[in-house]
């Protein structure tokens, strides 16, 4: 749909919902033509433009883009086949005053705005192929060239390794159904395994199974979809916790769902849909139930990796070696428009729930943020342009609990919403027994066992590391001198000073033979113990 007719629609809206009058008397046309409340397309035209007429013509409201005749029929016919989901030609009063909520909501919403300059993490994990935001377990779940599943924490740290297999995992999903918590793994050794989420042991391995490049579990059917390389969609039953094969997608013609790689799977739960697609360039709808074929969509011109459903513009997104975004109704065959901003391979798209706010994201890690509603770019970020290049991406995810991207290649790199709060998590190998912020370096000092690490605040980058302050534990530190030194305490009782922007210990003092709990700074002449310059130390 052109601009100019999105205009008009949202009009047609905001008309027919400016007076309780007019909403009335739309109401009292669909109770007069049907006592279950459903009416045809020539009926609800008839009725939306007797409304808007009467709106333009008492000049409710001014200025409208709208002009009586023959584009109220037009406008109205294309509200009608909006709401009309599952395109049987009659809709409900229900589904316009859900329409006409949806619209008044579309349009006032507002999109996230990220920071341009990413959070790095330091990555030297083997290559990821996919990866995905698990909020149950809140870590980000990759897998790729190796044997386990990595567990990532929202702040891009790896923090477990889990599910260990006999060759490279290819697919993961995780089942969430009522108080079952599975991870499920498909990897080259050709089986397919169930994993207890907390003690992260082998509940069940199925022989002979994948493997399989793409895997998606649905709780409303409580089936795993499994797409493997040569075109064969299966689904496997979890309602007794172990999988058992119950069949596979078909064709009309009886023959396998694509003739190559199936990339990805989604359920469209609202809808009961089953979309695939696959290299061969084709994506294709299946009834999610019984796995019967619904429609085929073509266009695409080369193989599409990624699909994904916006839940309030009820549209599909798909994306791959074609460069470009594609949108769909997936009621109907034809493409409805193209989202061109990429000019290398988009491996991912996401859609943020109830929002017009769409995400894509190419192989040099160029981020592109769209309004699905006015089919523009809202924002761009990352490739190789950048301020700050990443690199080659090879799988994104989209964290909707701290509206952060994730992307990674040869490091993890962490986009997050400018209304958003940074939380960044260091890793240290000890626990920390104090910890100091100095405000003029923007730096933060910590200290863990022996040792003192010095970390920009700002993108927690280790800066320095101070292992030759103490030979025991160190329990409090303090700045002195003007900010410029550190003063450190240990068990044994022993002070000493050393220069912060070297390390250098200048002097040691003996205070007591019990350890010291805390240093306290104090200005003024009442301070006697041991002074360096204006800024005595007691």
């Amino acid at each position: 749909m052109d601009g100019e007719k999105k205009r008009a629609l949202f009009e047609f809206a905001r008309l027919l919902t400016s007076s309780a009058e007019l909403v009335q008397q739309l109401k009292a046309e669909f109770l007069a033509a049907s006592a279950h409340m459903r009416v045809p397309l020539a009926i609800f035209q008839r009725a939306a433009v007797a409304c808007l007429e009467k709106a333009l013509l008492s000049k409710v409201l001014n200025g409208s883009v709208l002009s009586p005749g023959r584009q109220l029929e037009d406008v109205a016919a294309e509200f009608f086949h909006r709401i009309d989901a599952d395109a049987d030609q009659v809709v409900s009063w229900d589904d316009v005053v859900e329409g006409l909520t949806f619209l008044a909501t579309f349009t006032s919403q507002k999109l996230h705005t990220y920071r341009d300059t990413p959070w790095l993490a330091r990555w030297k994990e083997e290559e990821v192929s996919a990866v995905t935001w698990v909020p149950q377990l809140r870590r980000y779940v990759a897998s790729g060239e190796s044997k386990s599943v990595l567990l990532v924490s929202a702040q891009g740290q790896v923090v477990r390794r889990v599910a260990e297999h006999t060759s490279h995992i290819v697919s993961v999903a995780y089942i969430a159904s009522g108080a079952v918590r599975r991870l499920v793994t498909s990897s080259t050794d050709c089986t397919l395994r169930l994993w207890d989420d907390e003690r992260w042991t082998n509940l069940e391995t199925v022989q002979k199974a994948g493997p399989y490049l793409t895997m998606m579990y649905c709780p409303t059917t409580a089936t795993l979809y499994c797409g493997n390389a040569e075109g064969e969609i299966a689904m496997y039953s979890l309602e007794h916790s172990k999988p058992s094969l119950v069949g596979y997608v078909r064709s009309p013609d009886g023959t396998k769902a694509h003739h190559d790689w199936v990339t990805d799977l989604l359920a469209v739960q609202d809808l009961n849909l089953l979309v695939s697609c696959s290299l061969d360039s084709r994506l294709k709808i299946w009834d999610l139930k019984s796995g019967a074929f619904k429609s085929v969509k073509e266009g695409h011109d080369k193989g599409i990796l990624r699909v994904a459903y916006s839940n309030f513009s009820r549209l599909l997104l798909s994306c791959g070696y074609s460069r470009d975004v594609w949108v769909w109704n997936p009621f109907t065959r034809n493409v409805l428009h193209k989202l061109c901003g990429h000019d290398k391979v988009v491996i991912n798209i996401h859609c943020v729930d109830n929002s017009r706010e769409a995400i894509s994201c190419d192989e040099s890690g160029k981020i592109v943020v769209w309004d699905i509603l006015k089919n523009t770019i809202a924002q761009t970020f990352g490739g190789a342009e950048a301020k700050t290049p990443i690199g080659t991406v090879t799988a994104t995810a989209f964290n909707p609990e701290h509206t952060t991207i994730c992307a990674i290649g040869s490091n993890i790199s962490l986009w997050t919403c400018r209304d958003s709060i940074d939380t960044q998590t260091l890793s240290l190998p000890r626990p920390v027994s104090c910890m100091l912020y100095h405000k003029a370096y923007r730096m933060l000092l910590t200290a863990c066992g022996d040792r003192i690490s010095l970390w920009q605040s700002e993108t927690g980058e280790l800066q320095s590391v101070y292992d030759s302050v103490q030979d025991c534990l160190i329990v409090t530190m303090i700045l002195v001198n003007h900010d410029e030194d550190l003063a450190v305490a240990n068990v044994e009782g022993l002070v000493s000073f050393l220069h912060l922007s070297s390390g250098q210990t200048f002097r040691t003092v003996q205070l007591a033979v019990e350890p010291v709990r805390l240093l306290v700074r104090m200005r003024g002449p009442e301070a006697t113990t041991e002074s360096q310059g204006s800024q005595p130390l007691l």
